[in-house]
Parts: structure tokens; C-alpha cells; sequence
């Protein structure tokens, strides 16, 4: 699948992933390819990305003001902020 996150001033950043799990206003979703087509607006919290096999990395995204769309396999975040969350806990703004 791919990954898509925009900010407001163009910035974007994309990848191929294998799940995604994101905090919907009622709790998490998890979405896999194959899911079906949704628009929902994210609550505040962070999105964990699972990479391909490629990459078995796992990325945290800390997001604020946020929108998703899935459609044919492809997940687009729309955020007003954005913090990549690293493994060490250290925080590295993408904006």
C-alpha cells in the first residue's frame, strides 16, 4: 500500500507500507490492503506505519488536526502538524 501525509505548506511525505494503525474519534482502526474505501477524521494521537518486507521497520507519526483517506490501496493523511516519533524516543519535526 502506499502512504501519503500532507501538510498545509505542501510538504509531503510518502512510503509503501504493509499496515497502518491510526486513532479514529472512537478508538484505533488498523488497515491492510484490501480495505475498504473510508474518509474519517483522525482524533489526536499518533499513527504507527509497519513497513514492507523491504524495510521491517516500524515509524510513529504524532499528529494533530488530522483527516484520512483510503482508496485502491492508498492511505493519504491530511495534517495541520506532524512529529516523526523515533525508537529512542527522540522527536525530529518533518515540518
Amino acid at each position: 500500500m502506499r502512504f501519503r501525509m500532507v501538510l498545509p505548506e505542501g510538504k509531503t511525505y510518502t512510503n509503501e507500507t504493509n499496515s497502518i494503525i491510526v486513532p479514529l474519534m472512537d478508538g484505533l482502526a488498523g488497515i491492510k490492503k484490501g480495505h475498504s474505501p473510508m474518509l474519517a477524521e483522525l482524533a489526536d494521537g499518533i499513527i504507527t506505519l509497519r513497513l514492507t518486507k523491504k524495510q521491517p521497520t516500524i515509524i510513529q507519526y504524532q499528529v494533530q488536526n488530522a483527516m484520512i483517506e483510503v482508496l485502491d490501496d492508498q492511505i493519504t493523511v491530511l495534517t495541520d502538524r506532524v512529529e516523526v516519533l523515533s525508537k529512542d524516543a527522540n522527536k525530529t519535526s518533518i515540518m
